[in-house]
């Protein structure tokens, strides 16, 4: 499958968090298509990683893998918890065991109704946005954004850096995965609405997407330098490595 399949069903993603060992890296991303290369097969595995090559890269020679982490799938338990269902998956490959609950208190969850009248409510930069068992107008939860999600991974014991960045590309997500290390992406499933807006009670004005959804990329197919696609933990789902 081509990268730029995998865009579209990403579907105008917005954020990712890479963990590195005891690292997380909030990134912006900006996806583009690659083109196709010829690859060398070879076979390899060990106990966190399952992976089709360990041949020696030249400068003529990019090398397929077909990368599957070995991080367990869970299926999301409320209506509103891909976020901490998300996180919950990822910080399990590091060895850290939590609920869904617990995840959610790191994000800080108080949550409230929307002031539909006023258009106010709080912001997910802040902590987790409205009730996560609650789905639709008009009291349904909308979720969570990175600054939350590094603050509960730091809160956890690891070390956490937030960015932004146009420099993420194809190369940078497969590497990660090659180096044993699963990204969280965020996205939204609507084309049809355009983003909305509501403000916190500071003033604050915060941007919401109809459909926002978090997932996990767990392994790649292709070569480091040339992802043909990416394996997907969903928490709508609950299956592992959903090959997008």
């Amino acid at each position: 499958m081509i990268y730029a399949q995998f865009v579209r069903k990403m579907i105008q993603s917005k954020y990712m968090i890479y963990m590195r060992k005891t690292l997380l890296l909030l990134i912006l991303v900006i996806f583009i298509s690659v083109s196709s290369n010829v690859y060398a097969d070879a076979t390899s595995t060990n106990n966190n990683i399952v992976s089709t090559s360990t041949l020696p890269m030249t400068p003529f020679l990019k090398v397929y893998k077909d990368i599957k982490l070995k991080i367990p799938a869970y299926k999301q338990q409320y209506a509103n918890s891909c976020e901490a269902a998300t996180l919950r998956m990822a910080l399990a490959f590091k060895n850290i065991k939590k609920s869904e609950i617990q995840v959610l208190t790191k994000f800080g969850y108080n949550p409230t109704y929307k002031d539909w009248t006023n258009n106010i409510w709080d912001d997910p930069q802040k902590q987790y946005v409205g009730y996560v068992d609650l789905a639709g107008k008009p009291n349904g939860g909308y979720g969570v954004y990175g600054i939350p999600v590094v603050k509960a991974v730091e809160s956890l014991g690891l070390k956490a850096e937030y960015a932004t960045s146009t420099a993420i590309t194809p190369i940078f997500l497969a590497q990660s995965v090659d180096n044993r290390n699963p990204i969280i992406v965020w996205g939204y499933s609507s084309f049809t609405e355009p983003p909305y807006a509501w403000k916190t009670k500071n003033g604050v004005e915060v941007k919401a997407f109809k459909g926002e959804h978090v997932r996990l990329i767990v392994g790649f197919k292709g070569s480091v330098e040339n992802p043909q696609g990416f394996y997907i933990n969903d928490s709508l789902t609950g299956r592992f490595a959903e090959y997008w």
